[in-house]
């Protein structure tokens, strides 16, 4: 069925935010903790190591959405493990997505678009190609859903 009336522009950016939420989380699905900390080179981030970065950006998202400014660099997750850290970005996430939800603010459209979807969609690449270094018969497409 085609869209029965035109979407929000809201509603857009939700459902963008949600499904390169959900490409991130297949492109990690197989992947133990041992995988999590292996790299294509030292010039990209672990699996690991991305999703602490996703998780601050969401956090600088929702400190954005609140008026503030993020001091980049200086967010902590607690985590060192993929299972840990992508936990932690799940929460953060959630926590993101509240947020976007209960705006009202045209510019929190544009930071989600921003810091949750663009973004991730770089990320999503980089961990598409690690998967496939780490085993060339995955199947990329399944990010998709």
């Amino acid at each position: 069925m085609r869209y029965a009336q035109a979407m929000s522009e809201k509603q857009r950016v939700t459902n963008s935010v949600t499904g390169i939420g959900k490409q991130l989380e297949k492109a990690l699905e197989g992947l133990t903790d041992a995988d999590g900390d292996k790299k294509i080179n030292d010039n990209l981030m672990s699996a690991s190591e991305t999703m602490a970065h996703l998780a601050e950006c969401c956090a600088a998202f929702c400190t954005t959405a609140a008026g503030g400014t993020h001091d980049w660099g200086t967010y902590e997750s607690g985590e060192s493990t993929l299972s840990g850290n992508l936990a932690n970005w799940k929460k953060e996430r959630a926590a993101a997505m509240a947020v976007l939800e209960a705006s009202d603010n045209p510019e929190d459209l544009d930071h989600a678009m921003d810091y949750m979807t663009i973004h991730d969609a770089y990320h999503v690449g980089q961990l598409c190609a690690l998967r496939l270094t780490l085993d060339p018969d995955w199947d990329a497409h399944a990010i998709y859903s």
